[in-house]
């Protein structure tokens, strides 16, 4: 559960009993309705009445097939990150999915921003909480182990070059002057593995290509 810094607004990240997880305001009087209600479904029991404050629906709610533990963040307000400014960051423990919320519109817009690699033996190496450093950058501090030392410490960064997607035909590889003989183009060499690797009624060819040369 944090603040933010700017508008006073109370965000937390609310753990679930089984099917759903939650991100929720806290307001005075408020009613978070556990246990009649988790997250966007019924709960364990029925709802009170008279219910004690005021119903209170989460700002957004997930279920098992985007995680299992919500890790409640905090709203942006650093300086390397503009396009974060005023949303709040967040995450799940199971998955190590980190979104962004904003819900300035008056409607949860959740963006997906990375997925942490679990690090470490034991069923608890995944994220443990968020942190901010005295510019309000956030931190994403991370699990090595069940009863381990070792855990990390990870700033949010944003990276430069993506991944480009692999053609999805030959002849968008450039590697082939030919495709009917498999021809291939000028500094592709063909070369032959020295333990053939087996494939089912299919054929592979392996290429390399060669550095460009370059003249004073």
């Amino acid at each position: 559960m944090t603040r933010d810094s700017v508008t006073g607004d109370i965000w937390l990240g609310d753990v679930g009993q089984g099917t759903r997880e939650e991100v929720t305001k806290v307001f005075r009087g408020g009613n978070l309705r556990w246990p009649y209600r988790e997250g966007t479904v019924a709960g364990l029991k029925a709802k009170p009445s008279p219910l004690i404050g005021f119903d209170v629906a989460p700002v957004h709610a997930y279920g098992r097939g985007s995680g299992i533990c919500v890790i409640g963040g905090y709203v942006y307000r650093g300086a390397r990150h503009p396009e974060l400014t005023g949303k709040y960051i967040f995450g799940d423990h199971g998955s190590g999915r980190v979104w962004s919320l904003d819900d300035s519109s008056g409607t949860a817009v959740v963006t997906s921003l990375l997925t942490m690699t679990s690090r470490g033996p034991g069923p608890k190496n995944g994220m443990g909480s968020f942190g901010l450093d005295a510019s309000g950058e956030i931190y994403v501090l991370s699990l090595a182990g069940t009863n381990l030392y070792g855990g990390r410490i990870h700033r949010l960064e944003q990276t430069t070059e993506g991944v480009p997607e692999p053609p999805r035909l030959l002849s968008r590889t450039t590697a082939f002057t030919n495709l009917s003989t498999l021809a291939p183009a000028p500094r592709v060499m063909p070369y032959e593995v020295i333990q053939p690797l087996w494939f089912d009624a299919s054929d592979k060819k392996t290429l390399d290509r060669a550095p460009e040369r370059r003249h004073p």
